[in-house]
């Protein structure tokens, strides 16, 4: 609804660096809810956006994307990397 454009909108404003930051840091805490309402945010978003985040968990290597989709289910968003990759 309004608030995942609002939400998709502001990721898409933010600088990569930015981005990647927010990534790691949720990451590094073990904090997956703001990860994957970010994902289903980017599903509205433009292509590039999405493979954007899709690349970033991917760089963090197999283990971290496991850990994603769990969370993603867990959340309510079976499949939402996949999504995300298209």
């Amino acid at each position: 609804g309004k608030q995942i454009r609002q939400v998709a909108s502001v990721l898409v404003s933010l600088d990569e660096a930015v981005i990647d930051g927010a990534v790691e840091a949720a990451v590094s805490s073990e904090i997956w809810e703001p990860l994957v309402h970010a994902g289903v945010a980017a599903e509205h978003l433009p292509p590039d956006v999405r493979e954007r985040l899709a690349a970033i968990i991917e760089r963090h290597g197999d283990g971290l994307a496991a850990r994603f989709d769990e969370a993603a289910s867990r959340l309510g968003h079976d499949g939402l990397r996949q999504r995300l990759l298209g």
